[in-house]
């Protein structure tokens, strides 16, 4: 009932020359990488940019370095919500709020891979009584504008959250342009507070969540251990990097950072990498994850962005029947859509990690990236920043 009321009242306040950011985590993703850019290049420079976010100390020190910010959920955020022209999010945040006088533009966050959206295999029970699926599942129709890699993206995205094909545009994402900057190795150097010689190799580790949405376990939880095996040997996976003159970079998803904040960090070649720490230095996982010189993940669309590199990839996957039963996937079978090998327990993995430093891409492996790469992405150059600047311009706000 409150909801129609305070989109009533933004309807009634006049609108400034004003364009509000947010994205989850705070200061990251594609809305972090588009606004950067338009600072660089001076775009929309008649314009006021202010971001919204959830930690203060993040708005203290956003607001310490030049860039104004404000807090959700308070009256400054609620009266700069209610000004602005355009709103650009990396969710659906505030998007059920949105007057006919705003523009929304969604940079969403990630390719859909997993099931998700109205493709998911939801409880009907918990989604009816649950808040944050209900805004995220039915915001869509308030946006203006939602951005995707390609055509076949854009089919995926139109299914999942229910929203007309013709304001789906294909731009690439602006996050993805920083894959190709320089000097990432010594970003996370810095963030991990560790010196990375020159010979070490990178591998980084991005698992998707099992929990911390709707209340739900979708998979084997890390409870056990990180990579959520109770037979995964911890120890002796980090002997297997110091021999072979590895670091692994591991991160979780945000919404498990939250539930395992003690996460094992003792090992001397396996370090921990938070959302906190890159907001801290008002970077994000995109300002690093070009150093990497083998992604290992599992579900998460971040094997899409990480194709743009033409780098290895391995899928970690040790509850693969027990996550497809509960979750499931946009496309199927799984094994036609990642292009790289596939490991369920400790030894595959190692062994896979032995073969692509040695043989980095080739033969099936490089063929299905170059194909999948085609399918998914319209662009595998580093402008996407600029086409999304086309599309605000487009919407003439």
């Amino acid at each position: 009932m409150l909801r129609p009321i305070i989109k009533n009242c933004f309807n009634l306040v006049p609108k400034k020359k004003l364009i509000v950011f947010l994205s989850n985590p705070d200061y990251s993703d594609n809305p972090k990488h588009l606004f950067k850019f338009m600072l660089q290049n001076d775009y929309f420079s008649n314009f006021e940019y202010t971001w919204i976010v959830k930690d203060i100390a993040t708005s203290k020190l956003l607001n310490k370095h030049g860039i104004n910010s404000t807090v959700q959920n308070t009256y400054d955020a609620w009266k700069t919500l209610s000004k602005a022209k355009l709103i650009i999010s990396s969710h659906g945040n505030y998007s059920t709020l949105s007057p006919n006088n705003q523009q929304y533009l969604s940079l969403w966050h990630g390719m859909p891979i997993k099931a998700m959206g109205f493709m998911q295999n939801f409880d009907t029970s918990i989604l009816a009584n649950h808040n944050a699926a209900q805004n995220a599942l039915y915001a869509a129709k308030n946006i203006d504008a939602l951005i995707s890699t390609s055509v076949f993206t854009k089919m995926a995205l139109a299914s999942s959250l229910h929203i007309q094909a013709n304001k789906i545009f294909v731009t690439g994402q602006p996050r993805t342009d920083s894959l190709f900057q320089p000097k990432a190795k010594e970003k996370l150097s810095r963030i991990i507070n560790k010196n990375i010689k020159a010979s070490t190799k990178i591998l980084i580790y991005l698992p998707t969540f099992r929990e911390g949405f709707m209340q739900s376990e979708e998979g084997l939880t890390i409870k056990s251990n990180l990579f959520r095996s109770t037979s995964f040997d911890i120890q002796s996976f980090n002997k297997f990097l110091e021999r072979n003159n590895l670091l692994l970079i591991a991160k979780l998803h945000p919404f498990e950072e939250n539930l395992y904040p003690d996460i094992d960090t003792t090992q001397t070649n396996i370090k921990i990498l938070t959302s906190k720490n890159l907001q801290n230095s008002l970077l994000d996982l995109y300002d690093v994850l070009g150093a990497a010189e083998i992604l290992i993940t599992d579900y998460s669309s971040v094997y899409i962005d990480f194709l743009l590199l033409e780098k290895p990839i391995i899928f970690f996957t040790p509850d693969f029947e027990i996550y497809n039963e509960k979750r499931g996937f946009m496309l199927e079978p799984f094994s036609e859509w990642i292009p790289g090998p596939q490991a369920f327990n400790q030894k595959g993995l190692e062994t896979h990690i032995s073969s692509s430093l040695c043989n980095h891409l080739t033969g099936e492996n490089r063929d299905k990236q170059k194909r999948l790469q085609s399918i998914f992405h319209g662009f595998t150059d580093s402008a996407s920043s600029f086409r999304v600047t086309s599309l605000i311009n487009e919407m003439e706000i």
